[in-house]
Parts: C-alpha cells; sequence; structure tokens
C-alpha cells in the first residue's frame, strides 16, 4: 500500500484500482458486493494512521470468504506467498527526499512473466508520479516497456504520458531487445505515433517486417543490418529524417562494469556496499579494486 499522501483522491483511485487487480478471479471479475467491501475497506484503511496503512489492515475490513481468500495471498498476516511484493512491514519510500530512484525488475520478465508483474510495475508507476513535483524535468527510463504495456493500469499510465506527459515536463525512455517484442504490444501504435525520436542498435538477426513497423525505410534497414554489434553505431530517426551516429566509449573500462555489470560483479556491489556502506565515495574505489584484482 502507498503511505505517502500528497493528494488523497488520486491515491484512493489508485488503490481501489490496483487492489480490484489483484483480487480479482480467475477471470479477471469481481462481483458487485466485492468491489462494494473493497472500496469500504480502502476507506477505512485511509482513515489511519500512516504507518499502519498496508494490506493486512485491509484485509481486517474484508468479510466475503472467496475474496477474503483471494486478497489473502497478498498479505503478510496471512503468510501469503505474494505478501512481499506490496505488503511490507515498514516503507522506505519518500518521495519528498528522493529524485533518482531505479528498480531491478528482471525477475518480472522471466517466462511469460511473473504473477506479481502487473501489480509491481503499477505501484512502480505510482510512486514516479509521487516523486514529480511541479516545475521540475522528470524522466523515465523503462526497460522491456512491452511488459508494462500489456498491462492495463500502467497501459493507461503510459499513453498517458505519452500524450501529455511535456505539459508536466515529464518524457519516457522506451528500450526494448527485441522489436517484435515491441510489436505485439497492445499499444504500440500509439507508442510509434507519439515518440519523436526512434534509436535502433545493431541487430545482425534483424528481419525488415518488424523495422517496417517502426517505419524504418530498406535502405535505413540494410544499413543497420550490416553494422556489427560492437560498432556502437547506432540509426537515430525523427519522423522522415535519419542519421546514423556512434558513441565511442574508449577509455572507460573502471566506469562501465558500474553501469552495466555481469551478475558475479552485482553480486559483488552488493557485497562491498553492504560492507563499506551505499556512499559511491566509499563503494566505487573498493568496487574497482575488485575489478582490477579481477583482471
Amino acid at each position: 500500500m502507498i503511505v505517502y499522501c500528497f493528494d488523497v483522491l488520486l491515491e484512493v483511485v489508485f488503490l481501489n484500482r490496483l487492489v480490484y487487480r489483484i483480487a480479482a478471479n480467475n477471470e479477471g471479475f469481481l462481483s458487485e458486493d466485492e468491489e462494494k467491501e473493497i472500496k469500504h475497506g480502502i476507506d477505512t484503511v485511509m482513515r489511519l494512521s500512516i504507518e499502519k496503512r498496508c494490506l493486512s489492515m485491509l484485509l481486517q475490513s474484508i468479510q466475503l470468504p472467496s475474496l477474503r481468500t483471494r486478497l489473502s495471498k497478498w498479505c503478510r498476516s496471512a503468510n501469503g506467498q505474494m505478501s512481499w511484493c506490496l505488503d511490507s512491514p515498514i516503507n522506505k519510500f519518500n518521495p519528498s527526499k528522493m529524485d533518482r530512484i531505479g528498480f531491478d525488475s528482471t525477475m518480472l520478465l522471466e517466462g511469460k512473466g511473473h504473477p506479481a508483474s502487473e501489480a509491481i510495475l503499477a505501484t512502480l508507476f505510482y510512486l514516479k508520479n509521487l516523486m514529480q513535483r511541479e516545475g521540475r524535468l522528470m524522466l523515465s527510463i523503462v526497460e522491456e516497456f512491452w511488459m508494462p504495456a500489456n498491462f492495463p493500469i500502467t497501459q493507461d499510465i503510459m499513453k498517458r504520458i505519452l500524450k501529455a506527459g511535456r505539459l508536466k515536463n515529464e518524457f519516457m525512455i522506451l528500450s526494448s531487445q527485441s522489436p517484435e517484442d515491441a510489436i505485439n504490444c497492445d499499444i504500440f501504435a500509439a507508442i510509434v505515433q507519439q515518440t519523436a525520436t526512434k534509436l535502433f542498435l545493431p541487430n545482425p538477426d534483424a528481419e525488415f517486417e518488424a523495422y517496417q513497423k517502426c517505419n524504418v525505410t530498406k535502405g535505413e534497414f540494410k544499413k543497420l543490418k550490416a553494422l556489427d554489434k560492437t560498432s556502437r553505431t547506432f540509426l537515430v530517426k525523427q519522423s522522415n529524417t535519419s542519421c546514423f551516429a556512434k558513441l565511442d566509449l574508449h577509455g572507460f573500462d573502471e566506469q562501465l562494469p558500474i553501469i552495466s555489470g555481469t551478475d558475479d560483479d552485482i553480486k559483488q556491489c552488493e557485497l562491498i556496499r553492504s560492507q563499506v556502506g551505499d556512499d559511491p565515495i566509499n563503494w566505487i574505489p573498493e568496487f574497482q579494486k575488485y575489478l582490477k584484482r579481477k583482471g
């Protein structure tokens, strides 16, 4: 549950929609009585002090047996298997003190997607909204964007940002390793129409059909496909104008593992930070020492 409340009405609307989704039956629906009970429960929880607002408290207001069973799996008070997702005993997120934040959502992309994918991604997008402050630039980088683009809650948020984000100084960078995944997402047409600048990285295995739907011409595609993966050259396209550009990162050998490390490097980084703290001034030199020893 979200505990930092900047607009109570918007928060209640979001919470109702989120709980409706996680408590729905196998067909994705709730009865009218179930919707009323969830709404009443959320209204009750929102009258509590901030530190007490959580899904476990909401569960106390749910009496309908089938609804209670479905919601229980998300609650720590019922030892629910999904309770780790949204029902933490302590909320450390404070948007008023955060300017930059990132979440590793790799697990959500495994297989056909984790059962908690929609709930977690919807919550992350909502937290992002809480971080935006009047007059400040807001950038959201969404890796493998096709995943949230296929869920109703996050899909609506993404479309709203694409169409009207500039009015609030907000924009998104949408990234995907596979054009096919992007093309098959539910709001692909809106994404193509609303993104002014598109970047295409080298892909020797690419098929023209997929790139054609991204408005890449045959000539552009041939040059792009001919590029080596290590060329650091990419296609930049705006409307009918395009060019090839190069990002030369030669000489950044010490910095690259920090921004894009292997699984082993990430584990070692986490170990170092647990020992010396999260201040980059302390952990980056120790991490670079590890990289040098590693060779």
